[in-house]
């Protein structure tokens, strides 16, 4: 999913990324917020609609569930990737603003 730009002249600015996140955790292909740290980011952000956080932030999230997306198709190249249970992918640098 992507938005506008975050600094177009009247456009909804910072704002819509939270929205974007609720619209990507009503989607069947979301994994759910246990799948990965960016998941869970993403679901959080989602859960409220006061805190933006950053552009880094986001950008780490989606590399976050990503490369957890892969590594599962990687390990179980037969099954499903939203088949993760205990093995979440940690990052310290992610925080909600």
């Amino acid at each position: 999913m992507r938005g506008e730009g975050v600094l177009n002249e009247d456009g909804p600015g910072y704002a819509q990324w939270p929205a974007w996140a609720q619209l990507l955790c009503e989607r069947a292909e979301f994994c759910g917020p246990q799948f990965s740290f960016g998941d869970g980011y993403i679901h959080a952000m989602s859960q409220q609609m006061t805190k933006t956080g950053t552009a880094k932030d986001w950008l780490a999230a989606g590399f976050n569930h990503h490369l957890t997306f892969v590594a599962q198709q990687i390990q179980d190249p037969f099954g499903t990737a939203n088949s993760v249970g205990s093995s979440l992918v940690q990052s310290p640098s992610l925080h909600i603003e």
